[in-house]
């Protein structure tokens, strides 16, 4: 009479002959080790519960192995496949990393158009000459063609730029305003 076991590790439905009482043997669907237990032993009911009915195709639960093992081989090749590109772009990376950043010049440009916004005519050429050199870097190093390590000092330098630029203007407003008054008061 056959015996019918489950399989401890993937409660896959077994059945065993006979003369397979009281040995080890081998899961065909996961290969894990179990021991066929004696006939007499079989008639007690089973705590596991068995697998669906559907599972257990008659194969032994090699095509559910050839299946888990492709999808293992598949994803083993994307993960290949993903380091490679990753290391192909930082080497690539490293060969040419591009123009060195300017970041410390905008910043200055900046932060000097800020300091001398009294002084119109500077504080709009030094402005200008930042925000223009920050948008060509920021753009360079947006399409890879420049180091990406000024980016933060490149951003900080156009704003202080936009800021100069505007102070600049003010000053010029009040220049104005306070030379018309002086006139009006003659």
């Amino acid at each position: 009479m056959p015996i019918s076991i489950v399989c401890s590790h993937c409660e896959k439905n077994l059945t065993m002959s006979d003369a397979a009482a009281g040995k080890q043997i081998r899961c065909p669907a996961c290969k894990g080790v179990l021991t066929v237990p004696e006939a007499a032993a079989v008639e007690a009911p089973s705590k596991k519960k068995p697998a669906p009915a559907e599972e257990d195709d008659g194969d032994g639960g090699y095509a559910m192995d050839e299946k888990r093992d492709e999808e293992d081989e598949e994803l083993k090749r994307k993960q290949k496949r993903e380091r490679k590109r990753r290391d192909r772009e930082e080497r690539e990376r490293r060969r040419n990393p591009g123009k060195p950043h300017r970041g410390v010049t905008v910043l200055v440009l900046g932060i000097l158009s800020i300091i001398l916004s009294i002084a119109f005519p500077v504080s709009w050429f030094l402005a200008w000459r930042a925000i223009s050199m920050a948008t060509e870097d920021l753009d360079a190093m947006a399409g890879k063609r420049m180091d990406p390590a000024g980016r933060g000092m490149t951003q900080a330098g156009k704003a202080c730029a936009m800021i100069g630029a505007f102070l600049a203007f003010l000053g010029l407003v009040v220049a104005i305003g306070s030379g018309i008054n002086s006139i009006g008061s003659k």
